[in-house]
């Protein structure tokens, strides 16, 4: 009889704890996934700027001969 409410006290614990890991884990899944979009979107901002620049720049020999 003592032995069974152990047992049971047990499960509910190991269940409050699975619980309690599983928040952690989603909750820290949904920071790094934040972060990575975050990141990536810096990064195709940063190319797209690079990409925009090399477009407008004008090679070395049209800036000699425009003049």
């Amino acid at each position: 009889m003592i032995e069974q409410a152990i047992e049971k006290e047990r499960e509910v614990m190991f269940k409050a704890f699975e619980a309690k890991m599983n928040d952690v884990v989603e909750k820290r899944d949904r920071i790094l996934t934040q972060q990575l979009n975050r990141s990536l979107e810096e990064r195709r901002l940063e190319i797209a700027a690079a990409q925009e620049e090399k477009e407008t720049k004008k090679p070395w020999w049209n800036k000699l001969f425009s003049k």
